[in-house]
């Protein structure tokens, strides 16, 4: 598995790991260079380099922590993205399942109609209905589909049906209306 770490974190152990061999550098080259071992000089030199190799060292250790923290923290999301994805992933396959419900019940009913087609379709059966070309009606201020209806000789109910209307009386000014089957 892949672990974040923030950028901020990851400079900060690397400048601290730099000053570290910095200051070990230091403190091995100050040991050996013309100064007497038992100079007060030395010791100082000696005591500040000691006392920055400390600070460096707390740094590092709080950039650890910090590392450690964003990793922990990058965890707890991803472990929430795991789980947010799961519970999708549920619920697709839900819905996969009651397509197929679905299909299978379309499937059905589309036999049950090819059925019905054969039937109407068997030898010595009356000729097929052969409908007139179709006509359209376009809405006149003040006209309802009941008035339509009994123009065209049409039922609301078809006229309803053929255009796909939501709400019979929702009709406008100007609409397209279909007036044959």
């Amino acid at each position: 598995m892949v672990k974040f770490i923030s950028f901020k974190a990851v400079v900060l152990v690397g400048a601290s790991l730099f000053c570290l061999g910095g200051s070990g550098m230091l403190l091995s080259q100050g040991r050996g260079e013309g100064v007497p071992a038992g100079s007060v000089e030395k010791k100082r030199e000696t005591i500040t380099l000691e006392a920055a190799l400390g600070r460096l060292e707390g740094r590092l250790l709080k950039a650890e922590r910090l590392v450690q923290e964003a990793r922990e923290e990058r965890q707890g999301e991803i472990d929430s993205l795991k789980y947010q994805m799961h519970e999708l992933q549920s619920l697709v396959d839900g819905l996969f399942k009651r397509l197929e419900l679905q299909e299978k019940k379309v499937d059905k009913a589309i036999k049950k109609i090819d059925k019905v087609v054969k039937v109407v379709k068997a030898p010595g059966a009356a000729p097929p209905f052969v409908s007139s070309p179709l006509k359209y009606h376009i809405v006149q201020n003040g006209e309802t589909l009941y008035r339509i209806s009994k123009k065209y000789r049409v039922s609301e109910r078809q006229l309803i049906r053929l255009n796909r209307l939501k709400d019979k009386t929702r009709i406008f000014v100007g609409q397209k209306l279909r007036v044959t089957p």
